[in-house]
């Protein structure tokens, strides 16, 4: 068996179910959410060849044939719905990509058609529901390991009109514009996810401040870990969109069973697409706290775990200063325990000379998430402050 091979075997056996990170609270989505397909687009152009070879009494093709002898050719796909069925078409197929600019773009200026290495053809379907920060996932074999790229603007000005203006990672090009059309979603069976609580919270636009400050840099492909600064010298194309992402709070490569960890493996393309396309979670950065009572210098303190899987949580078993709380330092007489998805415990913690605070962290990947109480009042348990922070482990 190949190197190839081989890699591609363990890729594909270690891609997962997802979920996201955000402080925004738990959201469930729909399985299987795809904003577009390209089958979608074949639909178009092969009931336009259905209706001619009808009118001309010919034999209709199946939707299936049709597609796979498309990809036997190397005509663009509206000029092959016109001439199925005529004789005459290519069987040599380029594998060329032209859907690239390059890095000499101005964005929100008209595109001259001079910069394009063929003409954009747009005819399938509305384009109008693409949006700014969906993700193009291609699921063909030109890429080594599939390929995905941000959508930076989906409604940007060309000579050949409206088009979703692309910012990617590609080996030999560095990070670079492209665009999205017909063409390019039927050759590269694309599909458009969307990350859909970005969407909601307006996270796709730190997103897209974080892609596009990484114009011009190389194409580095590292397989030991996922890189996610903004400093980072180069990139491959899953790692520049989930950096991206993960720039404005969102996770999109791991598993609800099997976190995948940045620090361990590279993030990979269909990591992506199933953390798009599957339930997903978010991890909420904010762990509720509440007092119960207070007895024999000691507070009961409730525990809320907000997130819908199991997590390990610290406190500090003795009151401490707001400071280390809020910093995780100076924390000497730490507990662990674990908390299963939405459910709650009570902790006690013991009065401390002058120390006035109550801390509560968990762990994800390499960040500790903490929540921590301040002015208690014995007297009355509602008149409490909790703050909240966010460390590196």
């Amino acid at each position: 068996m190949s190197f190839k091979k081989i890699l591609i075997s363990i890729f594909t056996a270690v891609c997962m179910l997802p979920f996201a990170r955000s402080n925004v609270g738990l959201v469930e989505k729909e399985e299987k959410k795809e904003v577009i397909s390209y089958t979608q687009v074949f639909d178009y152009y092969y009931n336009q060849t259905k209706k001619r070879l009808k009118e001309s009494n010919k034999e209709v093709p199946t939707l299936e044939t049709y597609m796979d002898d498309y990809y036997k050719q190397n005509q663009p796909i509206d000029e092959y719905a016109l001439n199925y069925g005529n004789g005459g078409i290519s069987t040599a197929s380029s594998g060329s990509v032209t859907y690239l600019f390059g890095t000499n773009i101005t964005v929100g200026q008209k595109i001259s058609s001079s910069k394009f290495d063929r003409i954009a053809t747009m005819n399938a379907f509305n384009y109008s529901s693409i949006c700014d920060g969906d993700i193009i996932y291609e699921d063909s074999d030109n890429y080594f390991m599939k390929h995905v790229a941000l959508i930076y603007d989906a409604d940007h000005p060309s000579d050949y009109g409206k088009i979703p203006l692309t910012i990617e990672a590609v080996p030999g090009r560095g990070v670079v514009y492209g665009f999205l059309d017909d063409e390019r979603i039927v050759n590269y069976k694309v599909s458009i996810l969307r990350v859909y609580m970005a969407h909601e919270t307006g996270g796709h636009n730190e997103a897209k401040r974080f892609i596009k400050n990484q114009i011009g840099k190389p194409y580095v492909l590292d397989l030991s870990h996922t890189d996610t600064s903004e400093n980072e010298t180069g990139w491959c194309c899953s790692e520049l969109v989930y950096a991206g992402y993960w720039s404005a709070g969102f996770d999109i490569g791991s598993g609800i069973n099997d976190d995948f960890n940045p620090d361990t493996r590279m993030v990979l393309p269909s990591d992506i697409y199933n953390a798009c396309t599957y339930e997903v979670k978010i991890i909420n950065e904010n762990i509720p706290l509440r007092p119960v009572k207070f007895e024999n210098g000691k507070w009961t303190i409730n525990v809320f775990n907000p997130n819908d899987f199991e997590a390990e949580f610290t406190y500090n078993k003795k009151m401490c200063f707001d400071s280390d709380a809020r910093t995780w330092t100076k924390l000497n007489d730490t507990v662990k325990f674990t908390l299963k998805g939405r459910s709650s415990t009570n902790i006690i913690v013991s009065e401390n000379w002058f120390a006035d605070t109550i801390a509560v962290s968990y762990e994800h990947f390499h960040k500790r998430y903490i929540s921590y109480l301040i002015g208690l009042n014995k007297k009355n348990l509602s008149n409490y402050h909790i703050y909240n922070s966010v460390v590196n482990c």
